[in-house]
């Protein structure tokens, strides 16, 4: 279960969603279900391990969008159904999950920003992902990324995780600027010919704004 401990986490959750959506396309045997953290005041459920694994189960509940629901996942919805309750509880989404995952070759589970969940809400995320991995006859894989918050800096101590700092993505974040804006300016956004000192300044402020992200 790697972690990701980075600012940059909108560019890596669009990137690496982006890949295992495309190869799902040509693969039904990877299936990429995905989950954006957010700390909302006037919503404080929503980034609930309760609300965030049921939106991972209502993911997996089919093969394919508009596909048959599967088994596992219609029973519990009747059962939550039959005892009025909006979601399933978490012990029920947990061993749904595992059901589930048998129906495809490898599942992939990506939970982005987990920092904007509470303490206690993190680490009770923390543990019911570690049940599903671990308890799963079949092969899931969890990716995490997140802000380097002390508490989840040691859930991760004895798995593997990467750092990425500004510093450390300068260059690529140079070359990114020098390419967008030449390809935008070649491809006549700026209504014209642009002054050259013009597309240098616009590089430049580009530069100091991302500050390496």
């Amino acid at each position: 279960m790697p972690c990701i401990f980075s600012e940059l986490t909108q560019r890596i959750r669009a990137a690496v969603i982006r890949h295992f959506n495309l190869f799902h396309t040509h693969s039904n045997h990877v299936r990429p279900h995905f989950f954006y953290c957010l700390r909302d005041q006037a919503d404080i459920a929503r980034s609930s391990p309760e609300h965030i694994l049921g939106s991972i189960l209502r993911q997996m509940s089919c093969l394919d969008h508009g596909g048959a629901i599967l088994e596992p996942a219609a029973r519990l919805f009747e059962k939550s159904h039959e005892n009025g309750t909006e979601r399933p509880t978490l012990g029920d989404s947990i061993q749904t999950i595992k059901e589930l995952a048998q129906y495809a070759g490898i599942t992939y589970i990506f939970i982005d920003a987990l920092d904007e969940c509470s303490r206690d809400s993190r680490q009770v995320l923390i543990t019911s992902l570690q049940s599903i991995v671990a308890g799963s006859n079949s092969l899931i894989k969890v990716l995490i990324s997140s802000r380097e918050e002390p508490d989840i800096l040691f859930c991760f101590e004895d798995f593997p995780h990467v750092r990425m700092s500004a510093t450390r993505t300068f260059d690529d974040m140079d070359t990114f600027i020098e390419h967008t804006v030449d390809h935008h300016v070649n491809a006549g956004w700026l209504y014209g010919q642009a002054p050259s000192d013009l597309i240098k300044e616009v590089k430049a402020r580009l530069r100091v704004g991302a500050k390496g992200m």
